[in-house]
């Protein structure tokens, strides 16, 4: 299983909305994801219930099967309508992919290489 995570600070106030409302907007959006995009196995989106300086406004987290279900879900349309709103919105954007699995005494270096390829 491979887990899409990103997080989301929104504007104060942008196209013509303020950032709670933005950010009810793209939670509303990705919820309705997994019926357009099969290879989603699981998408969770939360708004921050905390605000602080520090604090992201919208947490994403994603599932898919294989690394090649995120590369249809990044390339999708109905994907690529959500981020072009999130890009008139957002002040900042992280993200991060990982496996998410569980072996026992697995070399995780070795597992991990195949992806960072500096070593």
């Amino acid at each position: 299983m491979l887990k899409h995570v990103v997080l989301i600070k929104i504007k104060d106030f942008a196209e013509g909305s303020l950032r709670i409302d933005n950010a009810q907007k793209i939670k509303e959006m990705l919820d309705a994801l997994p019926k357009k995009i099969k290879v989603i196995k699981k998408l969770e989106c939360g708004i921050n219930i905390r605000p602080s300086e520090r604090a992201y406004d919208l947490c994403l987290i994603v599932t898919f099967k294989k690394e090649e279900d995120l590369e249809i879900y990044l390339n999708h349309p109905e994907h690529l309508k959500i981020v072009d709103f999130i890009n008139k919105v957002k002040i900042n954007i992280k993200s991060v992919d990982y496996e998410a699995w569980y072996a026992p005494n697995q070399n995780w270096r070795s597992r991990l290489q195949k992806y960072w390829r500096f070593y």
